[in-house]
């Protein structure tokens, strides 16, 4: 009959054989008792009485007697009995509200993920189905720090604002990882607060649960206490179903934990804190179904850090994170309640504004917005201000949807050339020059397959004599589907992608094999330079590569008849680096140009460092002159900087021979432009190689 319940209910049901053992006891209590009755009480009446009549009459008033006691004793042995059976039954209707209790605090844990609701239903369970008085959790914020209010349910009638410390005994602390169980509550006289629910609710027992911390290997993260109105209510049995309970709520607060980790890792940057792009597309969403239904405007600026490379690469990632921490937290600042700010790349961020009335409202957030923070950065001398540079699409104007509007401010973002501080709006011009942009990296992707790719070259002379002195290699690309494409389209977009490194390694290719050919032919004292392009020159090895070809083509053996092309944009980031690269160059017997100089910085104390043997004057400088005096100043510094470094120079541009005399008369070494040849195919640069060279002869004779 009992095979279906709990060992703990079982244990508490009567066996055969200790009621056996109860049943001999009594009887032989009953049997005992009434031998010596008998025995005793005649030879006691036979010394009292001698009359026969009187002895009969003792007789009677001794049966009754006997009955008597017999029927008191029997009704002491009946109380007994029913009142044990009577405790056992409640014991057992007591762990079976417990064990319903751990039921519904188990479902509970399956249900919930929120840390408070788990808290407040467990103390309301333990009431409501445990049949307790009184029940609070409280758990440390921290280890080590004592624990604090989660949830509690008080007895009715208790003030609500009622609060005492954590349940304890004299000679136990509050650090004790065993469970408490107070059975007399005259213990508690020295706290008033326990002191005073004890008496309003009637309380008879108090008991404090450990519970345990399985995430850290710690023994209690906090306690489960409650409180009963029946005195000596919590025994072993029960005690032990508490700790379970207690033990469960602590795997139910750990799980909700790692859900809350897990979510943390799913939707925010770790970095940061601040909302990923996850979230942020999310948030997105939401933000244009709101605005659609009251008409607003949302914008959305995308944003990254030009500045924060140059500054993560010269001083290390860990200046590098905190740097991107405190863009973060001026960003953050910096937005109105109900705005996002969303971290999407290494250096790129998103700012979501909702609920704008006007889309002109954009103009002045996104201004001050990108201004950036200032910070200080140990090893240089003075504040950086961290400007951003952005990107930014509006709702409704320029998408409907969340994901489109994405893509617009992306758009933007990537056609922003004013740098740092500006901002750039989506326009519908943008898509179509993105799909072109898409339509030449893909075509790019084939051309070398195709053959599709050529290389022309344009003739440099001497500055002095206009004798042939080399050529400079220039790619074109004619596209079967396209057409000609100019280089000033398709090498920016190369540059983006990885497709760089096939076409800059074919480029090299050509040229080398069209320098050994040159050179096999007699041409002497001619140079061919390429251009080469920043990713290629940052790429690993790129001088054992550039070794490679040359040892390919038979170049190496004359290496110094070629020349690769850089610009100022190859080193800016990271001088050291470009340093070590040219210098291996340099090595191998190659010589470096610096193309484009005085478009960009210009700096002193890179010519000083880096290994450079000739400055390319750009042609805007040029295409004045000889009229412009301010251009002309220019390059007069410029030849004259160029030769107290030891290096040499030549004019790119020179379409008019009043601009190539004048700069002959500057001490110009080399010149280069439409005067002397347009770029072309190799052939025609051969034939016009050696009318070149038949005219110096012809001007010398």
């Amino acid at each position: 009959m009992d095979e279906g319940m709990p060992p703990a209910h079982r244990r508490f049901l009567p066996r055969p054989g200790p009621a056996l053992r109860a049943g001999g006891r009594v009887a032989a209590i009953y049997a005992l008792a009434g031998a010596l009755w008998i025995l005793f009480s005649d030879r006691f009446l036979a010394r009292l009485v001698v009359d026969p009549g009187q002895w009969i009459e003792l007789q009677t008033y001794k049966g009754w007697v006997f009955v008597a006691v017999t029927a008191l004793l029997l009704a002491w042995l009946v109380t007994r009995l029913v009142n044990r059976l009577y405790e056992k039954h409640y014991q057992i209707q007591r762990l079976n509200r417990t064990h319903r209790l751990l039921s519904s605090i188990n479902g509970t844990i399956v249900r919930v993920r929120d840390r408070d609701e788990l808290l407040r239903t467990a103390c309301e369970l333990a009431v409501r189905r445990g049949g307790y008085q009184f029940a609070r959790i409280l758990l440390s914020p921290a280890p080590g720090e004592p624990p604090v209010l989660a949830g509690q349910v008080l007895p009715a009638g208790l003030d609500a604002g009622w609060s005492a410390p954590p349940l304890s005994v004299p000679g136990r602390g509050n650090e004790s990882t065993e469970a408490i169980h107070l059975q007399d509550l005259e213990n508690l006289g020295g706290q008033p607060a326990w002191r005073q629910l004890a008496d309003q609710a009637g309380l008879r027992s108090l008991a404090a649960l450990p519970i345990p911390d399985w995430a850290k290997g710690v023994a209690a993260r906090g306690w489960l206490e409650l409180g009963s109105g029946t005195a000596k209510q919590f025994d072993a049995a029960e005690l032990e179903l508490l700790r379970e309970i207690a033990a469960d709520i602590g795997l139910g607060l750990e799980t909700i934990d790692k859900s809350a980790s897990l979510d943390a890792l799913a939707h925010f940057d770790p970095l940061t804190g601040l909302p990923n792009e996850a979230l942020l597309r999310d948030r997105m969403q939401q933000a244009v179904a709101r605005a659609s239904h009251d008409k607003r405007v949302v914008g959305l600026l995308l944003a990254d850090v030009p500045e924060l490379i140059r500054l993560n690469d010269l001083h290390g990632s860990q200046v590098g994170d905190r740097l991107r921490k405190e863009v973060a937290d001026f960003l953050g600042e910096a937005i109105r309640d109900g705005d996002t700010v969303a971290r999407t790349g290494r250096y790129s961020f998103a700012v979501l504004l909702a609920d704008m009335a006007r889309s002109e409202d954009m103009v002045e957030l996104a201004e001050r917005l990108l201004r950036g923070p200032e910070v200080c950065i140990e090893g240089e001398e003075l504040p950086i201000r961290l400007a951003l540079r952005g990107g930014v699409a509006l709702f409704p104007t320029d998408s409907a949807q969340g994901e489109q509007l994405s893509r617009h401010a992306a758009l933007a973002l990537h056609n922003n050339t004013r740098g740092p501080g500006t901002c750039a709006f989506y326009s519908p011009d943008m898509n179509q020059i993105a799909q072109s942009r898409l339509r030449v990296a893909h075509g790019l992707e084939h051309a070398i397959e195709r053959e599709e790719l050529e290389l022309h070259y344009q003739m440099l002379v001497d500055a002095q004599n206009r004798e042939p002195r080399g050529a400079e290699a220039l790619l074109r690309w004619e596209s079967a589907r396209y057409g000609k494409i100019s280089p000033a389209e398709f090498i920016p977009i190369a540059e983006e992608g990885e497709v760089i490194h096939p076409i800059g390694d074919w480029v090299l290719q050509q040229a080398c094999r069209q320098l050994r050919h040159w050179m096999d032919e007699g041409i002497e004292h001619f140079h061919v330079s390429v251009n080469v392009a920043t990713p290629q020159l940052q790429r690993e090895g790129f001088a054992a590569h550039l070794r490679e070809i040359m040892e390919r083509n038979g170049v190496l053996p004359i290496a110094s008849a070629l020349a690769i092309e850089v610009t100022e944009t190859a080193f800016m980031n990271d001088l050291d680096r470009a340093e070590q690269v040219l210098t291996e160059v340099r090595d191998l017997g190659v010589q470096v140009y610096l193309d484009d100089f005085g478009t960009g910085f210009s700096s002193l104390s890179y010519l000083s460092r880096l290994p450079v043997d000739v400055l390319k004057i750009d042609r805007a400088f040029i295409h004045d002159l000889p009229d412009d005096a301010r251009a002309g100043s220019l390059v007069r510094a410029i030849i004259a900087l160029a030769h107290s470094l030891g290096l040499k120079v030549i004019a790119e541009g020179v379409e008019t021979r009043e601009q190539a005399d004048w700069l002959q008369a500057r001490g110009c070494d080399l010149l280069q432009g439409f005067l002397y040849s347009r770029p072309v195919p190799a052939a025609d640069m051969e034939m016009a190689n050696v009318r070149h060279r038949h005219a110096f002869r012809a001007r010398r004779s």
